[in-house]
């Protein structure tokens, strides 16, 4: 574990300042940064990145911007002599091998769309009988006339002194 310092020497930030700019210069992340400076000085990479927000930066500001008109630059060059590629230069030709493996890949898996296309389809014929079926059958309906022939046993038992209204039974 590493042992909390609170105070910053001045060789400190210029070597913390050093580090930062160059990962800026070279495109790299910052927090890879902190995280390596934070070795050198034996101090966690949070608080690296603390001190160089809170601090350092404010002096380094110049520079800073040096170091990303320098990335820029770098990033331009390094594009400029990339390998073009097919989208690049519309004249170039694919080889007919490679195409004719794309078409082949094309027309396999249109024929599983179809095939998925039949299925849903089946599926939805299968849902749309059942709902049909529910709705024939009509579940409120029956739960009404059950609950109306309870309605008429319980008062035919009321009548016939069967059944009390407090609920005895006589």
């Amino acid at each position: 574990m590493l042992k909390r310092k609170d105070t910053w020497k001045p060789e400190e930030d210029e070597l913390l300042a050093t580090v930062i700019l160059e990962h800026i210069q070279s495109g790299q992340s910052q927090l890879t940064a902190f995280e390596m400076i934070g070795e050198k000085l034996d101090r966690t990479p949070g608080a690296c990145g603390f001190r160089w927000n809170s601090t350092v930066r404010k002096q380094y500001s110049e520079r800073i911007l040096e170091a990303k008109k320098s990335k820029q630059h770098l990033k331009m060059r390094s594009t400029k002599k990339s390998v073009p590629k097919p989208h690049d230069h519309p004249n170039v030709q694919l080889p007919r091998a490679i195409v004719e493996q794309l078409l082949e890949t094309v027309n396999v898996l249109m024929e599983q769309i179809e095939k998925q296309k039949g299925l849903l389809m089946e599926r939805n014929n299968e849902i749309n009988s059942l709902r049909i079926k529910l709705e024939n059958e009509k579940p409120q309906q029956l739960q009404s006339e059950d609950y109306q022939s309870l309605i008429e046993i319980l008062n035919r038992a009321r009548q016939l002194g069967v059944y009390e209204r407090h609920g005895k039974i006589g």
